[in-house]
């Protein structure tokens, strides 16, 4: 037996494989929606927390329960190194969307005068589309090369 040979991956059509990941993508993140809504909910109700607080608490528990069901479903078929794509995650879904909600939320409400429920709804549609391409581009890229044995 000799050394694994190394070829390049196929590439897949983006709108075949990309349709069904997408929808994987918004499940998840409705579901972290849910497990924030619901974590604010009992820090603040039951808990007695300050709302600042159990907001932070509440969004990284939803960053992480997306982490765990982005990785062992919808992109089941990328391995890697679990590390590295959960830090990767929480700069790309965690601090890019705080800071993109951020300058669209001044942009549209601050800027342009909408009020600050439609802006936050177009902020949020704006960020899902990012953070889907961030997690599918970077943390959880494709491996360029598979190995053959």
């Amino acid at each position: 037996m000799g050394e694994p040979v190394l070829i390049p991956e196929p590439s897949v059509p983006v709108g075949v494989a990309s349709s069904s990941r997408w929808a994987r993508f918004i499940g998840v993140g409705l579901l972290g929606f849910l497990v924030q809504l619901t974590a604010l909910w009992l820090l603040t109700t039951r808990a007695h927390w300050g709302w600042l607080a159990a907001t932070l608490v509440a969004v990284e528990l939803a960053v992480v329960h997306n982490f765990l069901w982005h990785a062992r479903w919808t992109w089941r078929d990328r391995p890697g190194e679990t590390l590295v794509r959960f830090a990767r995650f929480q700069i790309a879904n965690g601090l890019v969307s705080i800071a993109g909600n951020a300058v669209l939320m001044m942009l549209l409400t601050g800027g342009l005068g909408w009020p600050p429920i439609p802006a936050n709804s177009c902020a949020v549609v704006v960020m899902t589309a990012v953070n889907f391409v961030a997690a599918d581009r970077w943390v959880f890229a494709r491996s360029r090369r598979r190995r053959i044995t």
